[in-house]
């Protein structure tokens, strides 16, 4: 892809729209992590110990 072709100035055109270069900063990696947490939580709470620890079998 070229600078100054058609395709460039269209992808270019998308990236830099004011609401998605807005959007991208508001995305705050901790309340991804907080989500993930929340689901580790529940797993572990539900899940059996042995099914979580990935270094032993589950079925010995």
């Amino acid at each position: 892809m070229k600078r100054g072709s058609k395709v460039y100035d269209e992808l270019e055109k998308i990236v830099l729209e004011r609401s998605l270069v807005k959007d991208i900063k508001n995305i705050s990696p901790a309340i991804q992590t907080s989500v993930l947490e929340s689901f580790r939580r529940v797993l572990n709470h539900f899940s059996p110990y042995k099914c979580l620890n990935l270094n032993q079998p589950i079925y010995d």
